[in-house]
């Protein structure tokens, strides 16, 4: 078991632990609890799934300090080509100004995300930018003459690609511009959220 499960579990013992404690001198309904909350444990699973499976895309090489900024979380292995960042609790705030961008991983638990490509380029070749998050809106902003498409899908919450605009539960949209199937150069966005809205934008 890896060390993001072993937290997350830990998080769960001490939570249900506490509950067993008060439900001894205080007059509380453990099992009324547990009916109402248990889809929290769901939650908490698939964040500690999240959290694994980005930690092992991470590239093994990815050393350098040059790289995006963030606010909220430790800086994770990044380059200036490729960003990998993960945060569980605080907001993440990733600025790519690389002319030779290469994608990468962010993933987020409790907070925000928000990815500030404006400024940067993309190397050759089709890269992938994979950003997912649990709790929080997750916002990212591309340069105006980038060729890209976006998959982008929350469970309750809002989603807009540029000028398409879903709302309600499970909205999804996928999009590409004209350009992207020709272009020599270009950026597939896959973005996911349970709680929360989701904004691509130029």
């Amino acid at each position: 078991m890896n060390r993001s499960s072993n937290t997350w579990w830990g998080i769960v013992l001490i939570v249900v632990g506490a509950l067993l404690f008060l439900d001894n001198y205080y007059d509380l309904d453990f099992g009324d609890l547990i009916r109402t909350w248990w889809p929290l444990l769901l939650v908490i699973w698939g964040a500690g799934i999240v959290l694994r499976h980005s930690s092992e895309s991470r590239p093994q090489e990815t050393t350098s300090t040059a790289g995006p900024s963030s606010s909220g979380s430790p800086p994770g292995p990044t380059s200036p080509e490729q960003i990998v960042q993960s945060s569980i609790f605080g907001d993440t705030v990733v600025r790519v100004s690389s002319q030779s961008f290469k994608g990468g991983t962010v993933s987020t638990v409790f907070g925000n995300t928000t990815l500030d490509l404006s400024s940067a380029g993309l190397g050759d070749g089709e890269h992938v930018l994979k950003a997912s998050g649990v709790f929080g809106d997750t916002t990212i902003t591309l340069p105006h003459d980038m060729a890209f498409s976006a998959t982008v899908n929350t469970l309750f919450g809002d989603v807009k690609v540029i000028d398409q605009e879903k709302e309600g539960f499970g909205s999804t949209i996928t999009f590409q511009v004209p350009e992207y199937a020709g272009a020599a150069k270009k950026l597939r966005i896959q973005t996911s959220q349970v709680f929360g809205d989701i904004v691509v934008r130029r």
